[in-house]
Protein backbone atom coordinates (compact mmCIF):
# COMPACT_ATOMS: atom_id res chain seq x y z
CA UNK A 1 0.00 0.00 0.00
CA UNK A 2 1.23 3.60 -1.22
CA UNK A 3 1.49 6.42 2.02
CA UNK A 4 -0.98 8.65 -0.04
CA UNK A 5 -3.26 5.12 -0.11
CA UNK A 6 -3.50 4.61 3.43
CA UNK A 7 -3.88 8.55 4.31
CA UNK A 8 -6.72 8.84 2.15
CA UNK A 9 -8.01 5.47 4.25
CA UNK A 10 -7.69 7.30 7.00
CA UNK A 11 -9.67 10.22 6.04
CA UNK A 12 -12.43 8.35 4.49
CA UNK A 13 -15.73 9.04 5.96
CA UNK A 14 -18.01 6.12 7.42
CA UNK A 15 -20.55 6.20 4.96
CA UNK A 16 -21.37 3.96 1.80
CA UNK A 17 -19.98 6.40 -0.80
CA UNK A 18 -16.32 6.39 1.19
CA UNK A 19 -16.18 9.70 0.19
CA UNK A 20 -12.65 11.39 0.96
CA UNK A 21 -12.26 14.76 2.30
CA UNK A 22 -10.85 16.84 0.77
CA UNK A 23 -9.79 14.44 -2.36
CA UNK A 24 -12.71 13.01 -4.14
CA UNK A 25 -11.60 9.93 -5.28
CA UNK A 26 -12.37 6.95 -3.21
CA UNK A 27 -9.87 4.83 -1.10
CA UNK A 28 -9.81 1.96 1.83
CA UNK A 29 -7.68 2.09 4.50
CA UNK A 30 -5.46 -0.74 5.21
CA UNK A 31 -6.48 -3.91 6.72
CA UNK A 32 -5.74 -4.85 10.45
CA UNK A 33 -2.56 -7.04 9.29
CA UNK A 34 -1.09 -4.62 7.05
CA UNK A 35 2.24 -3.67 7.45
CA UNK A 36 1.84 -0.26 6.01
CA UNK A 37 4.19 2.51 6.20
CA UNK A 38 4.32 5.41 8.43
CA UNK A 39 2.29 8.13 7.14
CA UNK A 40 2.25 12.11 7.73
CA UNK A 41 -0.17 13.88 10.05
CA UNK A 42 -3.08 13.72 8.84
CA UNK A 43 -5.77 17.65 9.01
CA UNK A 44 -9.24 17.46 9.07
CA UNK A 45 -11.96 20.36 9.35
CA UNK A 46 -15.76 20.76 9.64
CA UNK A 47 -17.48 23.41 7.79
CA UNK A 48 -21.30 23.96 9.62
CA UNK A 49 -22.50 25.60 6.18
CA UNK A 50 -21.86 22.71 3.78
CA UNK A 51 -20.55 25.60 1.54
CA UNK A 52 -18.26 23.34 -0.90
CA UNK A 53 -19.90 22.58 -4.41
CA UNK A 54 -18.69 18.80 -5.01
CA UNK A 55 -19.20 17.44 -1.20
CA UNK A 56 -22.95 17.14 0.50
CA UNK A 57 -23.17 19.50 3.15
CA UNK A 58 -24.03 16.89 6.16
CA UNK A 59 -20.48 15.42 4.90
CA UNK A 60 -19.30 18.96 5.87
CA UNK A 61 -20.52 19.18 8.82
CA UNK A 62 -19.54 15.48 10.25
CA UNK A 63 -16.73 15.13 8.56
CA UNK A 64 -14.35 14.99 11.86
CA UNK A 65 -17.63 13.26 13.71
CA UNK A 66 -16.96 10.63 10.94
CA UNK A 67 -13.41 10.60 10.52
CA UNK A 68 -13.41 9.53 14.26
CA UNK A 69 -15.88 6.79 13.54
CA UNK A 70 -13.95 5.40 10.87
CA UNK A 71 -10.60 5.33 13.19
CA UNK A 72 -12.96 3.52 15.57
CA UNK A 73 -14.16 0.79 13.11
CA UNK A 74 -10.87 0.45 11.86
CA UNK A 75 -9.04 -0.30 15.57
CA UNK A 76 -7.06 -3.58 15.24
CA UNK A 77 -8.57 -6.97 17.06
CA UNK A 78 -7.21 -6.64 20.92
CA UNK A 79 -6.47 -3.01 20.08
CA UNK A 80 -6.72 -0.10 22.42
CA UNK A 81 -8.80 3.23 22.13
CA UNK A 82 -8.29 5.82 24.76
CA UNK A 83 -11.00 8.84 24.84
CA UNK A 84 -11.10 11.99 26.48
CA UNK A 85 -13.90 13.97 25.73
CA UNK A 86 -15.85 16.89 27.11
CA UNK A 87 -19.40 16.09 25.38
CA UNK A 88 -20.59 12.44 24.96
CA UNK A 89 -24.11 12.91 22.98
CA UNK A 90 -23.43 11.43 19.85
CA UNK A 91 -24.93 8.14 19.50
CA UNK A 92 -22.78 7.30 16.03
CA UNK A 93 -19.59 6.89 18.08
CA UNK A 94 -21.46 5.36 21.32
CA UNK A 95 -22.42 2.49 18.51
CA UNK A 96 -19.02 2.47 17.00
CA UNK A 97 -17.41 1.92 20.14
CA UNK A 98 -19.92 -0.86 21.10
CA UNK A 99 -19.59 -2.36 18.11
CA UNK A 100 -16.12 -3.08 18.58
CA UNK A 101 -15.52 -3.48 21.88
CA UNK A 102 -18.35 -6.73 21.43
CA UNK A 103 -16.99 -8.04 18.29
CA UNK A 104 -13.24 -7.65 18.21
CA UNK A 105 -12.24 -7.46 21.80
CA UNK A 106 -10.99 -3.94 21.12
CA UNK A 107 -9.99 -1.97 24.83
CA UNK A 108 -11.95 1.21 25.09
CA UNK A 109 -11.41 3.48 28.31
CA UNK A 110 -13.30 6.62 28.05
CA UNK A 111 -13.39 9.71 30.31
CA UNK A 112 -16.31 12.21 30.03
CA UNK A 113 -17.47 15.53 32.11
CA UNK A 114 -19.76 14.47 34.84
CA UNK A 115 -22.23 16.68 32.94
CA UNK A 116 -22.57 14.37 30.01
CA UNK A 117 -22.86 11.05 32.32
CA UNK A 118 -26.70 10.67 32.21
CA UNK A 119 -26.75 10.74 27.95
CA UNK A 120 -28.08 8.50 26.45
CA UNK A 121 -24.66 7.55 24.36
CA UNK A 122 -22.91 7.43 27.29
CA UNK A 123 -25.50 4.84 29.10
CA UNK A 124 -25.08 2.33 26.00
CA UNK A 125 -21.41 2.22 26.59
CA UNK A 126 -21.64 1.87 29.53
CA UNK A 127 -23.73 -0.62 29.62
CA UNK A 128 -21.77 -2.73 27.31
CA UNK A 129 -18.63 -2.60 29.26
CA UNK A 130 -20.09 -4.29 32.09
CA UNK A 131 -18.03 -7.38 33.03
CA UNK A 132 -14.89 -6.48 30.77
CA UNK A 133 -11.76 -5.00 30.70
CA UNK A 134 -13.21 -1.57 28.68
CA UNK A 135 -14.81 1.22 30.81
CA UNK A 136 -16.01 4.63 30.81
CA UNK A 137 -16.54 7.07 33.52
CA UNK A 138 -16.74 10.24 34.24
CA UNK A 139 -15.21 13.06 36.86
CA UNK A 140 -16.04 15.04 39.27
CA UNK A 141 -19.29 16.29 41.81
CA UNK A 142 -22.23 18.29 40.39
CA UNK A 143 -22.96 19.59 43.90
CA UNK A 144 -21.13 22.02 44.68
CA UNK A 145 -21.96 25.81 43.74
CA UNK A 146 -19.25 27.95 43.91
CA UNK A 147 -19.11 29.69 40.66
CA UNK A 148 -17.26 26.28 39.35
CA UNK A 149 -18.80 23.39 38.09
CA UNK A 150 -16.36 20.67 39.99
CA UNK A 151 -17.10 18.45 36.75
CA UNK A 152 -13.61 18.03 35.83
CA UNK A 153 -11.04 14.96 37.05
CA UNK A 154 -8.19 17.69 38.48
CA UNK A 155 -9.30 21.04 37.96
CA UNK A 156 -12.40 22.53 39.75
CA UNK A 157 -14.27 23.35 36.67
CA UNK A 158 -14.85 21.19 33.96
CA UNK A 159 -13.19 18.37 31.59
CA UNK A 160 -12.87 19.96 28.60
CA UNK A 161 -10.27 17.58 26.99
CA UNK A 162 -11.24 16.80 23.33
CA UNK A 163 -8.56 13.43 22.35
CA UNK A 164 -8.32 10.50 20.81
CA UNK A 165 -5.80 7.90 21.03
CA UNK A 166 -5.62 4.39 19.25
CA UNK A 167 -2.82 2.13 19.69
CA UNK A 168 -3.60 0.43 15.89
CA UNK A 169 -6.06 1.03 13.59
CA UNK A 170 -6.23 1.31 9.74
CA UNK A 171 -2.77 0.04 9.51
CA UNK A 172 -1.01 2.52 11.80
CA UNK A 173 -0.42 2.37 15.48
CA UNK A 174 0.17 5.19 17.98
CA UNK A 175 -2.13 7.48 16.58
CA UNK A 176 -2.91 10.84 18.29
CA UNK A 177 -6.33 13.21 17.23
CA UNK A 178 -6.55 16.37 19.25
CA UNK A 179 -9.56 17.84 17.99
CA UNK A 180 -11.69 21.08 19.12
CA UNK A 181 -14.83 19.40 18.41
CA UNK A 182 -17.19 18.18 21.01
CA UNK A 183 -19.23 15.16 20.29
CA UNK A 184 -22.53 16.67 20.57
CA UNK A 185 -24.57 18.49 17.89
CA UNK A 186 -24.33 22.40 18.49
CA UNK A 187 -20.07 22.57 19.16
CA UNK A 188 -19.36 20.11 16.68
CA UNK A 189 -20.84 19.96 13.16
CA UNK A 190 -22.53 23.14 14.08
CA UNK A 191 -19.05 24.93 14.66
CA UNK A 192 -16.16 25.34 12.53
CA UNK A 193 -13.35 23.19 14.02
CA UNK A 194 -10.25 21.27 13.02
CA UNK A 195 -8.70 18.14 14.05
CA UNK A 196 -5.21 17.49 14.21
CA UNK A 197 -3.74 13.58 14.00
CA UNK A 198 -0.56 12.64 14.46
CA UNK A 199 0.64 8.66 14.07
CA UNK A 200 3.65 5.90 13.46
CA UNK A 201 6.67 6.85 14.42
CA UNK A 202 6.23 10.27 14.42
CA UNK A 203 3.06 9.50 16.81
CA UNK A 204 4.41 7.79 19.20
CA UNK A 205 6.34 10.27 21.43
CA UNK A 206 3.25 12.03 21.31
CA UNK A 207 1.23 9.05 21.96
CA UNK A 208 2.54 8.23 24.79
CA UNK A 209 2.46 11.51 26.97
CA UNK A 210 -0.92 11.42 26.21
CA UNK A 211 -1.37 8.63 27.69
CA UNK A 212 0.13 9.76 30.40
CA UNK A 213 -1.46 12.82 30.66
CA UNK A 214 -4.93 10.04 30.03
CA UNK A 215 -3.61 7.95 33.53
CA UNK A 216 -3.59 11.35 35.99
CA UNK A 217 -7.26 12.37 34.34
CA UNK A 218 -8.87 8.62 35.48
CA UNK A 219 -6.88 8.09 38.63
CA UNK A 220 -9.10 7.12 41.27
CA UNK A 221 -6.61 7.75 44.18
CA UNK A 222 -7.04 11.57 44.85
CA UNK A 223 -4.20 13.33 46.83
CA UNK A 224 -4.75 15.30 49.58
CA UNK A 225 -2.65 17.74 47.42
CA UNK A 226 -3.91 16.25 44.23
CA UNK A 227 -4.00 19.87 42.65
CA UNK A 228 -0.62 21.06 43.44
CA UNK A 229 1.16 17.53 42.63
CA UNK A 230 -0.24 17.68 39.21
CA UNK A 231 1.10 21.30 38.62
CA UNK A 232 4.35 20.18 40.30
CA UNK A 233 4.66 17.68 38.34
CA UNK A 234 3.05 18.21 34.70
CA UNK A 235 5.01 21.18 33.28
CA UNK A 236 4.91 21.25 29.38
CA UNK A 237 6.76 18.58 27.69
CA UNK A 238 8.15 18.33 24.05
CA UNK A 239 10.35 17.11 21.35
CA UNK A 240 12.12 18.37 18.11
CA UNK A 241 8.25 18.27 16.60
CA UNK A 242 5.78 18.43 19.04
CA UNK A 243 5.28 20.31 22.88
CA UNK A 244 2.40 19.67 25.12
CA UNK A 245 1.15 22.29 27.99
CA UNK A 246 -1.88 20.75 30.31
CA UNK A 247 -4.23 22.92 32.89
CA UNK A 248 -5.32 23.71 35.30
CA UNK A 249 -1.91 25.92 36.16
CA UNK A 250 -1.84 28.17 39.39
CA UNK A 251 -3.89 30.78 38.98
CA UNK A 252 -1.58 33.94 38.36
CA UNK A 253 -1.87 36.92 35.78
CA UNK A 254 1.76 36.07 34.93
CA UNK A 255 0.20 32.07 34.65
CA UNK A 256 -1.63 32.13 31.14
CA UNK A 257 -0.29 29.59 29.01
CA UNK A 258 -1.34 31.24 25.93
CA UNK A 259 0.14 34.68 26.50
CA UNK A 260 3.06 33.63 27.94
CA UNK A 261 3.47 31.81 24.41
CA UNK A 262 3.22 35.09 22.42
CA UNK A 263 5.62 36.22 24.94
CA UNK A 264 8.23 34.36 22.80
CA UNK A 265 7.23 35.93 19.60
CA UNK A 266 9.22 38.74 17.84
CA UNK A 267 8.02 40.61 14.83
CA UNK A 268 11.20 40.76 13.00
CA UNK A 269 14.46 38.38 12.09
CA UNK A 270 12.91 36.65 9.44
CA UNK A 271 14.33 36.32 6.21
CA UNK A 272 11.77 34.54 4.71
CA UNK A 273 8.84 34.11 6.50
CA UNK A 274 5.92 36.10 7.43
CA UNK A 275 4.72 39.11 5.57
CA UNK A 276 5.81 39.32 1.79
CA UNK A 277 7.61 42.60 1.93
CA UNK A 278 11.00 43.02 2.26
CA UNK A 279 10.18 43.55 6.24
CA UNK A 280 8.97 39.74 6.77
CA UNK A 281 6.89 40.87 9.93
CA UNK A 282 5.88 38.03 11.63
CA UNK A 283 2.07 36.55 11.22
CA UNK A 284 0.40 35.49 14.06
CA UNK A 285 -3.44 34.25 13.36
CA UNK A 286 -5.89 33.38 16.09
CA UNK A 287 -9.05 31.69 15.26
CA UNK A 288 -10.86 31.56 18.88
CA UNK A 289 -14.25 30.26 20.15
CA UNK A 290 -13.65 32.67 23.13
CA UNK A 291 -11.24 35.48 23.68
CA UNK A 292 -12.83 36.43 27.50
CA UNK A 293 -11.85 37.74 30.84
CA UNK A 294 -9.13 37.11 32.86
CA UNK A 295 -6.74 34.93 30.51
CA UNK A 296 -8.11 35.89 27.43
CA UNK A 297 -7.48 40.08 28.20
CA UNK A 298 -3.83 38.51 28.92
CA UNK A 299 -3.99 37.29 25.49
CA UNK A 300 -5.83 40.26 23.86
CA UNK A 301 -3.03 42.31 25.56
CA UNK A 302 -0.35 40.41 24.19
CA UNK A 303 -1.84 40.25 20.70
CA UNK A 304 -1.91 44.47 20.88
CA UNK A 305 1.59 44.70 21.76
CA UNK A 306 2.70 42.21 19.14
CA UNK A 307 0.33 44.46 16.39
CA UNK A 308 2.38 47.60 18.03
CA UNK A 309 5.56 46.25 18.20
CA UNK A 310 5.45 45.53 13.96
CA UNK A 311 3.75 41.63 13.76
CA UNK A 312 0.68 41.17 10.92
CA UNK A 313 -2.08 39.81 13.99
CA UNK A 314 -5.00 38.61 12.49
CA UNK A 315 -8.15 37.36 14.65
CA UNK A 316 -11.15 35.68 14.02
CA UNK A 317 -13.59 34.47 17.00
CA UNK A 318 -17.33 33.82 18.02
CA UNK A 319 -17.29 35.64 21.19
CA UNK A 320 -14.13 37.99 21.71
CA UNK A 321 -15.93 39.84 24.50
CA UNK A 322 -17.50 43.04 23.17
CA UNK A 323 -17.47 44.89 26.38
CA UNK A 324 -16.38 48.17 26.84
CA UNK A 325 -13.81 47.72 28.96
CA UNK A 326 -13.39 44.16 27.85
CA UNK A 327 -10.52 42.27 25.73
CA UNK A 328 -11.74 43.53 22.44
CA UNK A 329 -12.35 47.21 22.85
CA UNK A 330 -9.92 47.52 25.87
CA UNK A 331 -7.71 45.26 24.49
CA UNK A 332 -7.60 44.66 20.69
CA UNK A 333 -9.59 48.21 19.83
CA UNK A 334 -7.06 50.36 21.68
CA UNK A 335 -5.32 52.77 19.64
CA UNK A 336 -1.77 52.09 18.35
CA UNK A 337 1.10 54.04 19.75
CA UNK A 338 3.58 53.26 16.87
CA UNK A 339 2.87 53.14 12.95
CA UNK A 340 0.74 49.95 12.54
CA UNK A 341 -2.69 50.09 12.58
CA UNK A 342 -3.79 47.68 15.15
CA UNK A 343 -4.92 43.77 14.60
CA UNK A 344 -7.22 42.76 12.21
CA UNK A 345 -10.28 41.54 14.33
CA UNK A 346 -13.19 40.01 12.87
CA UNK A 347 -16.06 37.93 14.69
CA UNK A 348 -19.47 35.95 13.78
CA UNK A 349 -22.64 37.66 14.13
CA UNK A 350 -25.10 35.83 16.65
CA UNK A 351 -27.16 34.07 13.81
CA UNK A 352 -24.21 32.79 12.17
CA UNK A 353 -22.49 29.33 12.98
CA UNK A 354 -19.06 30.77 14.71
CA UNK A 355 -16.10 28.98 15.20
CA UNK A 356 -15.07 26.57 17.62
CA UNK A 357 -11.19 26.47 17.42
CA UNK A 358 -8.46 27.36 20.13
CA UNK A 359 -6.09 27.67 17.60
CA UNK A 360 -2.62 30.45 17.02
CA UNK A 361 -0.43 30.07 14.13
CA UNK A 362 2.85 32.00 14.10
CA UNK A 363 4.69 32.74 10.39
CA UNK A 364 8.05 34.10 11.58
CA UNK A 365 10.06 34.71 14.61
CA UNK A 366 9.36 32.31 17.44
CA UNK A 367 11.10 31.52 20.66
CA UNK A 368 14.48 33.06 19.30
CA UNK A 369 14.40 31.23 15.79
CA UNK A 370 13.20 33.04 12.25
CA UNK A 371 11.26 32.11 9.54
CA UNK A 372 9.59 28.98 11.83
CA UNK A 373 5.67 27.92 11.01
CA UNK A 374 4.25 26.96 14.50
CA UNK A 375 0.83 25.53 15.17
CA UNK A 376 -0.97 25.67 18.55
CA UNK A 377 -4.24 23.67 18.95
CA UNK A 378 -6.23 21.74 21.45
CA UNK A 379 -8.65 22.29 23.54
CA UNK A 380 -7.75 25.01 25.72
CA UNK A 381 -10.11 28.27 25.43
CA UNK A 382 -8.56 31.99 25.76
CA UNK A 383 -10.24 32.71 28.93
CA UNK A 384 -10.34 32.78 32.71
CA UNK A 385 -11.60 28.65 33.18
CA UNK A 386 -9.03 27.51 31.08
CA UNK A 387 -5.72 28.22 32.01
CA UNK A 388 -6.49 27.93 35.62
CA UNK A 389 -9.44 25.58 36.46
CA UNK A 390 -10.29 23.31 33.59
CA UNK A 391 -8.68 20.05 32.61
CA UNK A 392 -7.13 21.03 29.09
CA UNK A 393 -4.32 20.98 26.62
CA UNK A 394 -2.78 23.20 24.30
CA UNK A 395 -0.28 21.25 21.60
CA UNK A 396 2.74 22.85 19.42
CA UNK A 397 3.25 21.58 16.14
CA UNK A 398 6.53 22.99 14.74
CA UNK A 399 5.79 21.98 10.93
CA UNK A 400 5.34 23.80 7.97
CA UNK A 401 2.95 21.60 6.22
CA UNK A 402 0.64 21.14 9.09
CA UNK A 403 1.06 25.13 9.27
CA UNK A 404 -0.07 25.00 5.56
CA UNK A 405 -3.18 23.40 6.06
CA UNK A 406 -4.24 25.01 9.34
CA UNK A 407 -3.40 28.51 7.53
CA UNK A 408 -5.61 27.09 4.77
CA UNK A 409 -8.77 26.17 6.98
CA UNK A 410 -7.96 29.89 9.01
CA UNK A 411 -8.63 32.27 5.60
CA UNK A 412 -11.94 30.06 4.94
CA UNK A 413 -13.34 31.06 8.49
CA UNK A 414 -12.26 34.62 8.00
CA UNK A 415 -13.70 35.22 4.85
CA UNK A 416 -16.93 33.41 6.88
CA UNK A 417 -17.45 35.78 9.38
CA UNK A 418 -19.43 38.63 8.76
CA UNK A 419 -18.14 41.26 11.41
CA UNK A 420 -15.17 42.73 10.73
CA UNK A 421 -14.41 44.89 13.81
CA UNK A 422 -11.02 46.09 12.55
CA UNK A 423 -8.99 46.31 9.44
CA UNK A 424 -6.22 47.87 7.20
CA UNK A 425 -7.68 46.85 3.86
CA UNK A 426 -11.40 48.59 4.30
CA UNK A 427 -13.31 50.59 6.01
CA UNK A 428 -15.88 49.69 8.34
CA UNK A 429 -18.36 50.35 10.41
CA UNK A 430 -18.84 49.92 14.57
CA UNK A 431 -20.31 46.78 14.75
CA UNK A 432 -22.47 48.48 17.55
CA UNK A 433 -24.34 49.97 14.31
CA UNK A 434 -24.89 46.76 12.90
CA UNK A 435 -28.18 44.92 12.96
CA UNK A 436 -28.55 40.88 12.49
CA UNK A 437 -31.70 39.07 12.96
CA UNK A 438 -30.29 37.02 15.52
Amino acid sequence: MKPSDLVKGLVVAATTCALVYGGGAQATGAEDGDDAPDAPAVFVDNDPNGTAQDVPAEYQQYRIRDYLVNLIEGAGKGSDITIASYRFDDQKVANALVKKIEDDDVKVRVIVDAEHAGKKPYKYVEKAVDGRTSWIKNCGDLGKSDGNKHTSCIGDHIMHNKFYLFSKTRGQSNVVVQTSSNLSDHSGPKMWNTAFTAMGDDGKWLYDKYQEYFFDLSTEEKRADQYQHFIDEHGPVSNAKYKMYVSPRKESSSNVTFANILKSVKCDGNTSGGTNDKEHRTIVRVAAAQIAKGGGAAVAAELWRLDNEGCYVDVVGTDVSQAKDGPLRGGLLRAPTGKFHGPEVREFSKNQCGTHEKNILIDGNYAGNGDQKVVFTGSHNLNRKSPWHNDDVILRITDADVHEKFKDHFFKIRAAAAVTWQTSKFDTYDPDDLKFNC
